[in-house]
Order: structure tokens, then sequence, then C-alpha cells
């Protein structure tokens, strides 16, 4: 389990007690990302100050780009000397999270109510090129929903009636430096169980629903 946004703390806090009763704790590793309590990383280079987002820093294109996006004092600060700083992050998260050797990687994330959701990625939406399937359940929250890479797994989780969004298919994806595509290209199984801020009963229940299916399918 993966918390890449250090403000996206009601997934930490799911993932917590999650695992307080989980069967399946010894099994897991929960690693967390650690800075200033923000959702991106910011750091001084040239007099200025450089951020990018640590969801956007695990390929160089993307690494750049978030920087770019972000930096407000570019002008002070070259932003490629900034790549080393990021790819270099990136590189640490995954050796402590040991992601080229686990099969699933599950990332935790939030968001805030109707801003991302699941009908982001519905035909016509701002997401519509990133998703091969979407499946919505009306009864649900739109704001919590699970990002799968695998398409047994998209299946699974739709039959029990959640909402889901399964990714682009590597080479349609675009490479926007995210950790769901760096793991599709790796062939390492992924799923964002991302919930609307507050929602932790509904996490939880998003966890205990998906991890034995992913010791089913290993």
């Amino acid at each position: 389990m993966l918390n890449l946004h250090e403000n996206e703390s009601t997934s930490v806090d799911a993932a917590l007690r999650y695992l307080e009763t989980s069967d399946m704790a010894d099994r897991i590793r929960l690693v967390a990302l650690r800075h200033n309590g923000e959702r991106n990383v910011a750091f001084s280079e040239g007099g200025g100050t450089l951020r990018f987002d640590p969801n956007r820093m695990f390929s160089d294109v993307g690494a750049l780009a978030s920087i770019e996006a972000l930096s407000d004092t570019l002008e002070a600060a070259d932003p490629d000397a900034g790549m080393p700083i990021a790819r270099s992050l990136a590189q640490r998260v995954s050796e402590t999270g040991r992601l080229d050797q686990t099969p699933y990687i599950v990332a935790l994330h939030n968001n805030t109510d109707a801003n991302y959701q699941s009908t982001s990625y519905l035909p016509d939406s701002v997401y519509a090129d990133e998703a091969a399937a979407v499946s919505i359940n009306p009864e649900r929250d739109p704001d919590d929903f699970f990002f799968v890479t695998e398409r047994g797994l998209f299946d699974q989780l739709a039959a029990q009636g959640f909402n889901v969004v399964l990714q682009a298919p590597v080479g349609e994806a675009t490479d926007d430096g995210s950790l769901s595509v760096y793991a599709g290209a790796n062939r390492i199984g992924y799923v964002n169980v991302e919930a609307q801020h507050g929602h932790t009963d509904e996490q939880v229940a998003m966890l205990e629903a998906l991890m034995p299916l992913l010791q089913y399918n290993l």
C-alpha cells in the first residue's frame, strides 16, 4: 500500500484501520511519503522554489511536466535541474516499497467532492481517453472508486457494485509520470483505492472488498 500525497490522510487512516483487523496484515507493506503535510513536494533550487506532484515523478517526461506546471519561480530556477531530485525520490519510493518485487501496488488517494471522480473518465469527460472501460453504480458516490490496470480485477469489482475505471492499455495511456502508468509499463498489478476526504468507512470497506481479490488473483 502506497500513499504519495501527504494531505490525503483519510486514505492512510483507512489503511491503518484495515490492517488492525486483517489476517493479511503480515503480507502487506504500508509506505507513506512525508513532505510537510502538502500534496506536492517543494524544494529550493537556484535561488527559487520548484515543486512537483509525487504521483507524476515516475518518468522523465512526467516529472519535468509536473515541475514546469507547479513551480512558480521558474525565472530563478531551471526546471531541468529539478529533474534528478524528482527522479531520485521516485527511485527511493520504489526501493522502499519494493515495487519491482510486489505483485500488486495498492495506491491510497483521496479527492474532494465532485472534483476528481469516476465520472471524470466517462465519454466526453476530461479523462475519457485515459480509460479503457468505466463501470458506474448510481447508488454509490462517484468520488469513491477503484482505478485498476487489469481487466479481470475491473470485472470482479464491478460485479460487486463498486465504481471502477480500467486504465487505457500501455501505449495509449498518457505518460504523465503517474504510478499507474509506471505499473502498467512494468507489468505490475495496480489498484488505486480512491475516496472522498472524510469517507473513511467507505474506504475501509473498499479495502476489505479488494484485498481478498488480490490474494485470489495471485
